[in-house]
């Protein structure tokens, strides 16, 4: 079964991996500026510096980097964590449990999309759930070397992302609970995981700190999360809904709580606490939590799988056990089907862009991982096909159109001012068919001079200005 699951989380994660144009936050992974040394170039980031050397090695391994190369290694980090997923639940409760619990997590749009994107998300899923892992396994075990391998493996995932923090949330509930029994010493704790935890975050934090982003740029991004300052509200139901388009996906989330009835023991209280610690951070205290909210997440998908299968030793009889796990397996199949009309490519019918009333414009929303292309690459080539080009516009995302049209000036219209090259994109990232500031300048001062199609619908319009201001 578990050979099941991870066949079908490669189908869904690597089907056309390399056709959806760089997402704009994909193209900050690249080092695109060689005259920038690589140490300032990583230094000069939001967040710890391994997506970015993740890209770097594939161009250095392969002289160059396209959508498919520099996704590959995600979407392998994304298929692996559904593996020590399962296994980590299964230590914690049985396979059955695991089984069902590892299919809500791989059967999750969100954790697919994270999966088809070059960003930090699927390794640090993957390092924060083996650093659990290997910390349970330091304690059965006796190892003060799984102690040490907890902790690298920890600092791996703050390199990846600050969200590593919340993968601490188990480690002292456990650390709680072994104490009380007299199974571990919190000297052997600090002196194994949090000293080799420290160093290694140290290493690369305090230089980052000193001379890095954190102050002129990281402090004040994480503030305006926080008050949800330039942008708009964030409603993380919505936000979750996007990207599992059903209520189907809900049902789940409904029989977590049902956990709550059951007689606590230690496995269920960590789990309760690694959902309300992100949970709370998330829904009262950030306010635009994007999709951040996967944090709380991954604790909700291991209660609901255990209240499933609790549910199948309480049903009497063997034909209803029949029954129920046939309604189960009927529900997973749904599931897959409507995912792969929605992440594989060649099933997509352009949702969430076309077709779909899922889009709210009142409602900040951060998109990943969606089929999404538009041509692109094709646009780029014709300007390059023509003579002194001397600043482009478009009403698609800003920071992929700088990255595809590189070596260009972007150049937003002014007061006095409109750009020489103007690309309209149907369909577009910032679902704007137009500039509303800008469109009444089309008429009379443009020409159409290129249109891109895919699949033999029209996807750019390319306007070339014919006339001043």
């Amino acid at each position: 079964m578990l050979g099941l699951i991870l066949i079908s989380s490669v189908f869904l994660r690597f089907s056309q991996l390399g056709y959806s144009h760089f997402y704009g936050d994909e193209t900050k992974t690249i080092y695109i500026n060689k005259a920038i040394p690589a140490g300032q170039f990583l230094l000069d980031q939001r967040k710890g510096p391994l997506q970015l050397m993740v890209v770097w090695v594939v161009e250095k391994a392969l002289g160059s980097v396209t959508e498919l190369s520099a996704r590959v290694p995600f979407a392998i980090a994304g298929v692996l964590s559904v593996a020590i997923f399962y296994i980590l639940v299964r230590k914690l409760f049985n396979w059955q449990t695991a089984i069902i619990s590892t299919l809500l997590f791989s059967l999750n749009g969100l954790f697919i999309a994270f999966s088809r994107i070059a960003q930090y998300q699927s390794f640090l899923i993957l390092l924060g759930l083996l650093s659990v892992y290997l910390f349970i396994l330091a304690v059965e075990k006796s190892k003060k070397l799984f102690f040490i391998l907890s902790a690298l493996v920890l600092s791996g995932a703050f390199y990846f992302h600050y969200d590593a923090v919340f993968y601490l949330v188990p480690i002292l509930y456990l650390l709680y609970v072994y104490k009380k029994e007299n199974i571990i010493t919190v000297k052997n704790f600090v002196t194994y995981f949090v000293f080799p935890l420290i160093i290694a975050l140290c290493a690369f934090f305090i230089p980052y700190i000193l001379k890095g982003y954190f102050e002129e740029n990281t402090i004040g991004y994480i503030a305006r999360r926080l008050v949800g300052k330039d942008y708009l509200p964030n409603n993380s139901l919505y936000t979750l809904y996007v990207y599992n388009p059903s209520w189907l996906f809900f049902i789940p989330f409904l029989a977590a709580f049902f956990a709550l009835l059951r007689p606590m023991n230690y496995r269920r209280e960590m789990l309760l606490l690694w959902f309300l610690v992100p949970f709370i951070t998330f829904q009262f205290i950030v306010l635009n939590p994007g999709t951040h909210i996967q944090n709380y997440l991954i604790p909700l998908f291991i209660l609901s799988g255990y209240i499933f299968y609790e549910v199948y030793t309480v049903v009497a009889g063997k034909s209803l056990r029949y029954f129920y796990v046939t309604g189960i397996s009927l529900y997973f199949l749904t599931i897959f089907y409507l995912l792969s009309g929605v992440y594989v490519p060649f099933l997509n019918n352009g949702y969430p862009w076309k077709g779909s009333n899922a889009i709210q414009k009142n409602y900040n929303l951060f998109l990943y991982g969606f089929p999404y292309y538009r041509g692109w690459d094709q646009a780029a080539e014709y300007l390059k096909s023509v003579e002194g080009v001397r600043g482009v516009y478009t009403n698609d995302n800003d920071t992929m159109a700088q990255y595809y049209l590189r070596g260009y000036n972007y150049t937003p219209p002014g007061s006095n001012f409109i750009p020489h090259y103007y690309l309209r994109v149907m369909n577009n990232q910032e679902f704007r068919p137009t500039v509303p500031e800008f469109e009444p300048y089309i008429e009379g001062y443009y020409t159409l001079v290129k249109t891109i199609e895919v699949e033999g619908e029209k996807t750019i319009e390319i306007f070339k200005r014919t006339k001043s201001l």
